[in-house]
């Protein structure tokens, strides 16, 4: 039986490690900053998620950027 909740919370700690690479690397936080829109920022992070041995998709990227949008506003804009 697949556990929906169990899920998102992997995947929820794998996209907020990938947020916790990110704000020690300048170099990956000057790529994210020079996203225009949400969904290329969405895809941006996939992308450089993927690079850097993460795994995770633009929809689970969208629920966290839901969940933690001022933060994430404060950060990269």
């Amino acid at each position: 039986m697949f556990d929906e909740k169990k899920s998102e919370v992997i995947v929820s700690k794998q996209v907020e490690q990938f947020h916790k690479l990110v704000l020690r690397n300048r170099v990956l936080t000057e790529r994210l900053k020079a996203a225009v829109d949400r969904p290329s920022f969405v895809h941006l992070a996939v992308q450089i998620g993927k690079e850097n041995g993460y795994s995770f998709t633009t929809q689970e990227v969208e629920k966290y950027v839901d969940r933690h949008f001022l933060l994430l506003m404060s950060q990269f804009s």
